[in-house]
């Protein structure tokens, strides 16, 4: 996807200042169908494919609050995923590393007293 399928910086700005109150509902429409479009499409290209004017205004519209669209969304809950798994995974490995430290001491120790009769 290249920055021509994307809505021109300009058009932003003028929906932006331009009260709804001005616009008429087709105007309005034509503004919420163009917006949703071009939000998947910032999601969707990936930040090597956007010119420096898309990648700055891509990032002031994130900065604004717009969120990460689903995309983003679903990536950072497969990261949050990864991470309980990894640390669930490391925790069990910790404790089953003590447990058998401990089962390792206790037949050491009882070698020992064995030895001693």
């Amino acid at each position: 996807m290249s920055d021509s399928l994307r809505k021109p910086l300009g058009d932003k700005f003028k929906e932006g200042v331009t009260p709804d109150s001005q616009k008429s509902s087709l105007q309005q429409a034509k503004e919420g169908v163009t917006s949703t479009l071009d939000s998947a499409g910032k999601n969707i290209q990936p930040s090597e494919g956007k010119s420096t004017t898309q990648k700055a205004a891509d990032g002031a519209s994130d900065a604004k609050g717009e969120g990460k669209g689903l995309v983003g969304q679903a990536s950072d809950a497969i990261a949050d995923g990864a991470t309980y798994v990894s640390d669930t995974l490391k925790n069990a490995s910790n404790n089953l590393s003590g447990t058998a430290q401990d089962a390792s001491k206790k037949a050491d120790a009882e070698a020992k007293k064995q030895d001693l009769k």
